[in-house]
């Protein structure tokens, strides 16, 4: 859900659905009429959403996953923390993933979640989402300001966020069997973590500490793709979005 809106920005996103225009292309007149910033979901996504062929047939990552992340638990919106992953995904880009809780402290418990992301491919993407409970919860959410390579930042309307995070429904029979494994060592670009808690996920397991950051999550694996701690802190997150971010609650 989380990691999925950013492959649909990345993929292209612009007014009225229109594809994203390369860097440096021509933009309409400054006075011209704009019309409301809508979600251009790539064709690719919308046929494996529905029912079409997607050869893994798996979550995009580990926080895609619903059974993954209750393993995992709730998120930590400790502000100023943030984690940062590795993406790599069998016959794809390497990805970094970014996940930031930022300043200021919000009162009633809200907090802006940013998840940014780069690729050689897609270069950097970013969503900031304002929440006032669970982030993987479309209704948890309040605002969502995006921005992509070559657009300005910009606020998309709640139901076209919602709308792409609800996505179509589960298959009969597709829910995915949560096994608690004896915890291990694991090692990551961020160090090494002693006796992490570890999870089976159908065939994926999964890694956790509480010295990371957020939902915790060292590591992730499966037979196509592998997430992995490359960096964390429990302070110094910034956003990457400048302009239109502001975290204000407004």
């Amino acid at each position: 859900m989380l990691v999925a809106l950013l492959v649909v920005l990345a993929a292209g996103m612009s007014p009225a659905g229109a594809a994203m225009p390369p860097t440096g292309a021509a933009r309409p007149p400054a006075g011209g009429a704009t019309p409301p910033a809508r979600l251009h979901v790539p064709k690719a996504m919308r046929d494996a959403r529905a029912g079409g062929s997607d050869p893994a047939d798996e979550p995009l990552s580990a926080f895609e996953s619903r059974e993954v992340l209750a393993a995992l638990g709730p998120l930590d919106p400790q502000v100023g923390a943030w984690a940062e992953y590795r993406v790599r995904t069998r016959g794809a880009s390497d990805v970094r993933l970014k996940l930031s809780i930022l300043p200021p402290a919000l009162e009633g418990g809200r907090y802006w979640l940013e998840i940014d992301t780069a690729s050689e491919e897609t270069g950097p993407a970013a969503v900031k989402l304002l929440v006032h409970g669970n982030p993987a919860r479309p209704q948890d959410l309040e605002r969502a300001i995006v921005f992509v390579r070559g657009q300005a930042p910009i606020e998309i309307p709640l139901e076209d966020l919602q709308e792409q995070m609800n996505g179509a429904p589960a298959k009969a029979g597709s829910r995915a069997r949560v096994r608690k494994l004896p915890p291990a060592d694991v090692k990551t670009p961020a160090g090494t973590f002693e006796r992490a808690e570890r999870f089976g996920v159908d065939e994926s397991r999964v890694w956790r500490s509480p010295k990371v950051p957020l939902w915790g999550l060292v590591r992730s694996q499966s037979a196509r793709q592998t997430v992995e701690l490359i960096g964390y802190a429990r302070l110094g997150a910034h956003s990457l979005i400048q302009g239109n971010g502001s975290e204000s609650a407004k």
